[in-house]
């Protein structure tokens, strides 16, 4: 008994952390009441009344299948069923907030399981294995303010899918809001599939696999959302329409596979005043058609932006400072690229315009190499590099090129200069992080044979 009142103490300390907490959860042995009392209130509650349940810590697990305003605040809920979820909500337009969970027991259920239509999901602490809140054909969905975490002993550790799971997590729910929520150390932060027309706004992931993963959605829109340590902070993949917008996303750089951004099969997209910051690679596109990039801040990444096979996409305005590698593009010769800067290239201005007469030449040398063998990473910028990267300038003309970069740096919001390394040890700081890199590549192949 007492190692399981120290393992609840524990919990509640994570949970007194998370939005909106006024203080550590009761978890004492005397308040460990079945949570069939509650479950009996909602039971007997008359259709669109409130019911505020009584503050205390409960095992078991509750069902709100009828419209209803929920209301559980100093409340604590214990799951330990693998394969029902701990709060499952059936009926439209009901509503549950401030209930604290907890569920460890792993399985697929998820902590939160919405599917009616027009439920109000708010200012929920979820401690969890498994999926924090889950919509299935859910539409017209609010959630917002709640904290979703691991399990104590998970915290502030790299995602693995044999662990953990997603924090939120949409199926084919439509028209949906998500803001201002939480997610630290799940699988990924914020997952959205088959879903359409739904906004992300103002959410914060950390220490999970992707913050915002898109897959197979439309029009949805991404915005003032923020990350940090993760593999990647937003994955589009296969999806179409809608904006990605004042989003910052700082120091994804634990994964040789990690990304600020990465665009896979997106079409139809705007891309604007986006932070991509000290990550392994700032901006990823492959594959991608008829999107419009502006106004983004792609700055001390090792590599800046990577353009590969993508075609009719716009790059304007954008800023590409004190990254390693500044371009690796390949296969993307059909693309609107014009007034961005950066920061490695001379230009010349005879008639001071501000843009360069002279085009920015985007070699695909060093990517065609890497991309077979990526050991060589090891040797960027060595002089036998250098020299065969010159002899590829023959056919350059169906090089992607930046056909009159900016002159001085364009002003952008939030711009990351206050972030930013300090100058003399940006270039150590980023000589380390190749040589990390290329040196995990070498030994995982090693390890392969």
């Amino acid at each position: 008994m007492i190692g399981k009142i120290a393992y609840r103490l524990a919990l509640a300390a994570v949970l007194a952390v998370g939005a909106g907490a006024a203080g550590p959860i009761p978890a004492s042995e005397a308040a460990q009441a079945e949570a069939g009392a509650l479950q009996k209130l909602i039971d007997e509650a008359p259709h669109g009344s409130t019911v505020v349940l009584p503050a205390g810590d409960y095992d078991g697990e509750l069902v709100v299948d009828k419209p209803l305003v929920v209301q559980g605040e100093g409340v604590t809920l214990h799951s330990g069923v693998a394969d029902t979820p701990a709060v499952a909500v059936r009926a439209d337009f009901a509503s549950i907030s401030g209930l604290s969970i907890v569920k460890d027991s792993g399985g697929e259920a998820a902590a939160v399981l919405v599917e009616g239509d027009g439920v109000r999901v708010e200012g929920l602490r979820i401690v969890t294995r498994t999926i924090g809140i889950q919509l299935q054909e859910s539409d017209g969905t609010v959630i917002r303010n709640n904290a979703v975490e691991a399990t104590p002993e998970l915290l502030g550790r790299s995602a693995r899918a044999s662990e953990r799971r997603n924090g939120i997590d949409l199926y084919r729910s439509h028209g949906n809001t998500i803001e201002n929520n939480r997610v630290s150390s799940m699988f990924d932060g914020i997952y959205l599939e088959g879903s359409n027309n739904t906004a992300v706004r103002g959410n914060v992931v950390d220490f999970s696999r992707y913050g915002v993963h898109l897959m197979y959605t439309k029009n949805t829109d991404v915005e003032g959302n923020r990350g940090s340590h993760n593999v990647t902070g937003i994955m589009a993949m296969v999806s179409r329409g809608g904006t990605i917008a004042g989003n910052a996303f700082k120091l994804q750089k634990g994964s040789v596979n990690s990304q600020g951004m990465l665009f896979y099969e997106v079409e139809d997209m705007q891309v604007t005043g986006n932070e991509l910051v000290g990550n392994r690679v700032g901006l990823y596109i492959e594959r991608s058609a008829n999107n419009v990039w502006t106004g983004n801040d792609v700055s001390y990444n090792f590599v800046g932006i990577q353009l590969l096979d993508s075609a009719d996409n716009e790059l304007a305005g954008n800023r590409f400072v004190s990254n390693v590698i500044e371009t690796m593009a390949d296969g993307s010769a059909g693309n609107r690229i014009e007034g961005n800067y950066w920061d490695a290239f001379q230009g010349l201005d005879p008639n001071g315009d501000g843009k360069s007469d002279l085009a920015y030449p985007m070699n695909p040398f060093f990517q065609r190499l890497t991309k077979d063998t990526p050991a060589f990473q090891l040797f960027f910028q060595s002089p036998g590099m250098k020299f065969l990267e010159g002899l590829m300038a023959a056919d350059s003309a169906d090089w992607t090129r930046d056909r009159a970069p900016l002159m001085k740096q364009p002003v952008l919001a939030g711009a990351a200069d206050s972030a930013a390394p300090a100058a003399g040890g940006a270039t150590a700081a980023a000589g380390a992080a190749l040589l990390l890199a290329a040196s995990t590549i070498i030994i995982l192949g090693v390890r392969k044979r």
